[in-house]
């Protein structure tokens, strides 16, 4: 199933607060997800090769040049190595959607193993962007949060991570202003994708944790009643004053034990049943001020986030 992530989230009754559904690159700022193995490595090395926006639509094309598939591992050669990237965007830099696909041949020399046609493909699901050339006149970089759907490496990144991949890419000659209003164009796209590294779990930590150490938050999209929120939306929420709503109650509570699973805790049915509760109550900052059944929910997860074993 595709994934786009063109969903701006309305917050309801929430002080008029409203959020994209999508990180949106803020300048200067990268994901900074980090690469595990297998890495590839890319590089325009064609003339015809590198990035073009035209104000809607982004591509990128390089060559693939090699494959480095353990740490430490011999950097295999890749032939008829391609990499294509492509993604809509808002006038405000939002995605709406993208696909990205890795094609071409390497033998993993370790294990007497070839791989071959598409070696990954996936959606692209966030980014970030920073502008050095119209700044210090060095070169831009952009970097992706990647689904992994297909391909024939698909296994040995799965069985790195479950968190997708991600890809470092340097824009050379880019002509990039700071927004995506306009148009713009880099004349070589070079970089390394791997799979996002694995995160070692973390115990359960409260709202008060993750609302002050947003530097451990584990990428993933943060979904609440078919709605997702950035980052700085999830925060928002945290913070927010209650005032008596159970349903920003709710979402506080729901929000913590999301982050607390992704960082590797369990605790799915009262996770799954609590989100039901919130949805069917008019979603978050719907004003109930009756717990109608809400509050053994709540309080189950209060426990959670607290430390204790999920029921």
């Amino acid at each position: 199933m595709a994934i786009t992530r063109k969903t701006i989230v309305t917050l309801c009754a929430l002080s008029a607060l409203t959020f994209n559904g999508v990180s949106q690159a803020t300048d200067g700022s990268l994901l900074n997800l980090g690469h595990a193995y297998p890495n590839v490595a890319f590089s325009g090395v064609l003339g015809t090769q590198g990035a073009s926006y035209d104000g809607v639509s982004l591509n990128i094309t390089s060559t693939l040049t090699n494959l480095t598939f353990t740490v430490g591992g011999e950097a295999e050669y890749i032939f008829g190595g391609t990499l294509t990237l492509n993604a809509t965007f808002d006038l405000n830099g939002v995605i709406d959607s993208g696909t990205y696909s890795l094609t071409g041949t390497s033998t993993d020399s370790a294990t007497g193993t070839t791989y071959n046609g598409e070696l990954l493909s996936g959606n692209v699901l966030d980014y970030g962007f920073i502008n050095i050339s119209h700044i210090s006149g060095g070169t831009d970089a952009a970097d992706f949060a990647l689904s992994v759907d297909g391909g024939t490496l698909k296994p040995l990144f799965d069985s790195v991570s479950s968190l997708g991949a991600s890809a470092t890419i340097s824009l050379e000659g880019s002509t990039y202003d700071g927004t995506f209003a306009n148009a713009w164009t880099a004349a070589k796209a070079k970089g390394d994708l791997g799979p996002i590294p694995a995160v070692e779990p973390l115990p359960q930590h409260t709202i008060g944790f993750w609302k002050n150490h947003l530097d451990v938050w584990t990428y993933a999209p943060l979904t609440i009643c078919q709605n997702s929120l950035t980052q700085d939306a999830a925060v928002s929420v945290l913070s927010i004053p209650a005032k008596g709503d159970k349903t920003i109650v709710m979402a506080k509570q729901l929000i913590a034990a999301k982050l607390n699973e992704y960082v590797g805790n369990s605790c799915p049915t009262a996770i799954s049943d609590a989100e039901a509760w919130l949805c069917n109550h008019g979603g978050i900052g719907a004003k109930r001020r009756q717990w109608d059944g809400g509050e053994p929910l709540k309080n189950t997860l209060d426990e959670f986030n607290n430390g204790a074993s999920c029921p």
